[in-house]
């Protein structure tokens, strides 16, 4: 996602980031999630699968030191989404044209993963 659109996200999100727990689904290098937790996220989810960008992922993680604010999932999308405690929002930024959507829909669905207020 390019820098101007993330920000201009995270803008109209607005305070609904502070605190929230929140899940980067096809997180690549983490740019999503890294940004809630710069804008107060208590804690981020990411999912991601590839080798090159779960490198980066991990090295930016190391670099902002929020290693405590984090899990890395590398488990295949939407299968990796099981019961657990509920997201408040959940970034989602998959490979366009794969056909991700209705099984990320449906998986945050069938586990409750997405909180009563989620976005």
């Amino acid at each position: 996602m390019l820098g101007r659109v993330r920000e201009a996200t995270f803008n109209i999100l607005g305070p609904a980031v502070h605190d929230a727990r929140c899940a980067d689904l096809f997180s690549g290098t983490g740019s999503l999630g890294l940004e809630a937790l710069s804008r107060g996220a208590a804690h981020v989810d990411f999912y991601e699968t590839g080798r090159a960008p779960l490198a980066v992922l991990h090295e930016n993680i190391k670099t902002l030191g929020v290693g405590s604010e984090v899990t890395v999932h590398r488990s295949p999308l939407p299968a990796a989404i099981s019961a657990g405690e509920a997201w408040d929002l959940v970034l989602v930024d998959p490979p366009w044209g794969k056909g991700h959507m209705p099984g990320i829909a449906a998986a945050l669905l069938g586990t409750s993963r997405l909180g009563a207020d989620g976005l």
